[in-house]
């Protein structure tokens, strides 16, 4: 896949490969162990690229989706606004089972098997409700909603496969309340 930051364009390639990850950036491969930290990752690189010290290069990283061609990685706390070039864009969103803005939409943040489903459509969800628990790396994940809504969409089922990036379950604008 290609990635832009900036101006300048990089070519990403992620497999798993037992319980690690093999990531290729700009042709330098690297073999990387990932593990859940709350609401972030935990990435330890595994080879070729030990510090100066001779300890392992271990960094926090975490996710936040702004639109189905933006996204901001945050390493170590520093966010870094990471796009999909538009003809990767084209291709998600011609994947989307469903309307809506990319805000609305949870997707899956690595590839994996849907261990279940938590939601329904017409299920009010509040921020950070797990909805899917997603096994990658046989370890299972929550993933969890960005924001309140209402479960417009389920796009898939407990034993399904998914791609990272897949949209998992779309949420609607939160019903008003009354106060009835």
């Amino acid at each position: 896949m290609e990635l832009r930051v900036g101006d300048r364009v990089h070519r990403v390639d992620v497999r798993a490969e037992g319980a690690d990850w093999v990531v290729t950036f700009d042709g330098q491969v690297r073999r990387v162990s990932m593990v859940r930290s709350g609401a972030s990752w935990s990435l330890l690189i595994r080879d070729g690229s030990d510090a100066a010290d001779g300890s392992r290069l271990s960094y926090d990283v975490a996710f936040e989706r702004n639109g189905p061609a933006d996204v901001t990685v945050h390493v170590n706390g520093r966010g870094v606004q990471v796009l999909l070039p538009q003809r990767h864009a084209a291709a998600h969103r011609s994947r989307r089972s469903g309307g809506g803005a990319g805000a609305g939409q949870i997707v899956a943040p690595m590839p994996g098997r849907v261990v279940s489903v938590l939601v329904a459509p017409g299920d009010d969800v509040v921020e950070r409700q797990p909805v899917v628990v997603l096994e990658a790396m046989k370890m299972q994940n929550e993933v969890r909603a960005a924001r309140a809504g209402v479960v417009t969409e389920v796009t898939v089922a407990s034993g399904a496969a998914v791609e990272a990036g897949a949209v998992l379950v779309v949420l609607g604008d939160p019903r008003a309340t009354d106060g009835a």
